[in-house]
């Protein structure tokens, strides 16, 4: 199961992918009052762990967060892990309209048995809104350097 949200904000590829790369500044644009730390210190790799705590549905929610990919300035990938589940985010970012065009396609690798009913019912209301106003948070991020 996976989804995708987009924006076009008026930015380079280049200048997308730097600022989604750097990890430390997605709570920047994260609706769950998320923390993110490296496990060891250095520069964004591909392998590299952090560890992440966000809320869910109001309550601390601890995971692992590993990059994935890295194709500057076309792709960026990150693998994240909590005690219920897995989760694959992919950016993308392509030139359009004199911007750039960043897809994030969110996969889930692993859930519990229930969850493709609840993603069901929660992702019109809840889940799709709530990814669609971080990428607007994103968008404003980078529009204003």
């Amino acid at each position: 199961m996976a989804r995708t949200y987009s924006v076009v904000a008026n930015t380079t590829p280049t200048a997308g992918y730097a600022y989604v790369a750097d990890l430390l500044r997605h709570p920047e644009w994260s609706l769950d009052d998320m923390q993110i730390a490296p496990e060891t210190p250095g520069p964004v790799a591909v392998g590299q762990l952090y560890k992440a705590e966000g809320k869910l549905m109001g309550r601390p929610n601890p995971s692992t967060v590993e990059v994935t990919a890295m194709e500057e300035p076309r792709r960026f990938a990150f693998k994240a892990t909590d005690s219920n589940s897995q989760w694959l985010h992919e950016f993308t970012f392509t030139p359009s309209d004199g911007g750039t065009r960043i897809d994030r396609r969110v996969t889930v690798l692993s859930a519990p048995a229930l969850f493709p009913v609840v993603f069901t019912l929660l992702h019109p209301f809840v889940i799709g809104p709530g990814n669609l106003r971080s990428m607007g948070m994103l968008k404003q991020r980078l529009e204003a350097g």
